[in-house]
């Protein structure tokens, strides 16, 4: 496999793994917030 093709692959698990890290931490805030509110 090229270096160039493992580059590609481990820079797109990292913006899949980012992206669930931000769902992740909307969904606490927003927890967070609802905690506050009530």
């Amino acid at each position: 496999m090229s270096p160039s093709v493992l580059i590609f692959r481990l820079t797109l698990l990292r913006l899949l793994v980012n992206r669930a890290v931000d769902r992740t931490a909307v969904v606490q805030l927003s927890a967070g917030s609802r905690d506050i509110l009530d």
